[in-house]
């Protein structure tokens, strides 16, 4: 079983040298396609958001969340003096302005063209945002209010930040026609 188990490590090893990196267990099988050479020198830990160390004597677990490699970068670069995975620095910002009309002229522009326009505050905005579904609540309400019966569907997912969402879907049929009307 031992003898199984560092075969496997060893296999996982090797594959994580090349351009792409498989692991598997009995049952199946996981592919992952790599583009950084930061995972030439660490193991992605299957089913985890982890990865080894294949430099540090200690096998050091480092934080790969979503596939992410800049902490595996920063490690391999600060800890083990890696200088070829440095990334090249980013072109700068533009400092001058691209645009061809006279600031003091582009003044008397917007002066002209919106003189009577009085753009909302934030504070309007954010009143008018918590009134927006006000309308759609109240039919939703006088709907259900008159249904018998409804069926509900419940989903839940999470994005790449971990951030969970919950959705709820109810399906009904009106009392005055019988075409199907989804909810949320």
């Amino acid at each position: 079983m031992l003898c199984d188990w560092s075969q496997s490590l060893v296999k996982m090893i090797q594959i994580s040298k090349s351009k792409w990196n498989v692991l598997s267990d009995k049952t199946n099988v996981k592919t992952w396609s790599r583009s950084s050479n930061v995972w030439q020198y660490v193991v992605r830990q299957p089913n985890s958001n982890y990865a080894i160390c294949s430099l540090c004597t200690d096998k050091k677990r480092i934080s790969a969340n979503n596939g992410s490699t800049s902490t595996l970068r920063q490690h391999l670069i600060l800890k083990h003096n890696i200088r070829e995975l440095i990334l090249p620095n980013r072109p700068e910002k533009r400092t001058h302005s691209s645009s061809s009309i006279n600031i003091s002229r582009k003044q008397q522009l917007h002066e002209l063209l919106i003189r009577w326009y009085d753009p909302p505050n934030r504070y309007l905005v954010v009143r008018r945002l918590k009134r927006f579904h006000v309308i759609p609540q109240k039919k939703l309400i006088d709907d259900l209010a008159s249904i018998d019966n409804i069926s509900i569907t419940m989903g839940l997912w999470s994005n790449r930040q971990m951030r969970c969402f919950l959705v709820i879907t109810g399906h009904y049929f009106p009392t005055d026609n019988y075409s199907l009307q989804p909810t949320i």
